[in-house]
């Protein structure tokens, strides 16, 4: 019987990780590139630590030394396993025992397409981006039969682009940054869920740059609130959903909030709640100490002062302090800076913030644009508005401060130029 080794310890490793032991069995070990993940220990729930949770972490060649009869899962994902595949090979892996854990195929692709979908409660989208293919409601009031309906046109869409990429035809996604040729799911079927902007969606903020403003602020006509949305997902997708983005207004003011949790909780989904964190919640507590789940906070400051300018009101100690109240459930946290020129690009905020982030242990840093102000000026990647040199010179700051201080900084380039992604890849990681 051979051992399976999975190789590469990093994000898409703990989203998958329980669903891949599920259909391949459990692997002998880890394996990564990485020398300061060696010696540790990878979990879903753990990403990497000293304890001796999870699976250990050891170098490909101490892997095959010590488990000469492997067979290597690639734990990579979708956008990477070609140019992983072939420096395998070149570094005298047999092609052979190279595996995948879904059927792929080689045509054009991006990491999320097919396996991602994205509800508003104006359209149905394969992405978040601002120029992409939408499929919108036909009724103005959403019904759960019109929600259902607009789900199987998506699913046509999505088999009609497959066929077109796999062709190299002109698609929808023509133009965007992260559609390239590689290996790629034959059958993909959706995993991750994001959903917002319906029924009760309410927050205390008032942030500048928040693109629910009309839902949030003006309320919403819908009755399907984000629980029934969710629910009618769960029907739609079965087992294939793996975790669920809750982007709905601020999740602890919700009246679905404890429907929607409880549901997570049932399906034992991972999670991605994006929260301001003012409000304590004793269930998310208990869903990221028990499952694969972060919250992500848009912190965007590290002063009260900025804090309160960017975000409409005076909390910035009581979410820091229960931030520190997670953290120290064992959760995963992700911060985000949404860099604002003239408001927040100033020395003392981004040192402020960093500060804040590592006393956190954050395992994520996402630096990002004001995508409400471009998102109405874009309709392509090539359209977006360009990085002014000012900017990249904060980014630049920004990402040199986190690497010194041991932070993983990422950016999402739904907002950037094709040129200015090229310029940030060199900056920080890319995430979409």
């Amino acid at each position: 019987m051979s051992n399976k080794i999975f190789y590469g310890a990093g994000e898409n490793a703990r989203l998958n990780l329980r669903q891949w032991i599920k259909e391949t069995g459990e692997p002998v070990c880890f394996a990564d590139k990485d020398s300061r993940k060696w010696g540790k220990h990878f979990s879903d729930s753990l990403q990497m630590g000293n304890s001796v949770e999870g699976y250990e972490i050891i170098s490909l060649i101490d892997a095959i030394n010590k488990y000469p009869d492997y067979e290597l899962y690639l734990t990579l994902a979708n956008t990477n396993l070609l140019s992983v595949t072939e420096q395998l090979i070149g570094e005298g892996i047999p092609k052979e025992r190279i595996h995948y854990f879904e059927d792929v195929e080689y045509r054009r692709g991006c990491d999320i397409f097919g396996e991602y979908i994205y509800l508003s409660s104006f359209r149905i989208a394969t992405c978040c981006a601002p120029y992409n293919k939408s499929i919108p409601y036909t009724d103005v009031v959403h019904s759960e039969d019109s929600v259902r309906r607009c789900i199987r046109e998506f699913r046509q869409w999505i088999n009609t682009t497959l066929e077109l990429m796999r062709t190299d035809s002109p698609t929808d996604c023509d133009g965007c940054a992260t559609l390239k040729w590689g290996y790629y799911p034959k059958n993909p079927k959706i995993k991750q869920v994001n959903v917002a902007g319906f029924a009760n969606t309410t927050c205390n903020f008032r942030c500048i740059f928040c693109n629910q403003n009309d839902t949030v602020f003006k309320g919403s006509k819908q009755l399907l609130d984000g629980y029934d949305i969710h629910r009618i997902l769960s029907d739609e997708f079965g087992d294939s959903i793996q975790y669920v983005v809750v982007d709905d207004g601020e999740i602890s003011m919700l009246p679905h909030r404890d429907k929607l949790l409880n549901l997570i909780k049932e399906k034992g989904w991972g999670a991605s709640i994006l929260t301001n964190a003012s409000v304590w919640n004793d269930d998310i507590a208990q869903i990221l100490s028990k499952t694969s789940s972060c919250i992500q906070v848009s912190l965007d400051s590290g002063t009260a002062e900025t804090f309160c300018k960017v975000k409409g009101i005076n909390a910035f100690h009581k979410v820091v302090e229960n931030l520190k109240r997670y953290a120290q459930t064992g959760g995963r946290i992700e911060l985000k800076y949404i860099l604002l020129p003239g408001l927040n690009d100033g020395f003392d905020d981004i040192n402020g913030f960093l500060r804040i982030a590592n006393d956190l242990k954050a395992c994520r840093i996402y630096l990002s644009h004001d995508s409400a102000n471009i998102s109405k000026t874009s309709k392509s990647t090539e359209k977006t508005t360009t990085v002014t040199e000012q900017q990249f010179a904060m980014y630049t700051y920004f990402a040199t401060r986190c690497k010194e201080v041991g932070l993983p900084v990422y950016y999402t380039d739904s907002f950037f130029t094709t040129s200015d992604c090229l310029r940030m890849n060199n900056l920080c990681g890319w995430m979409y």
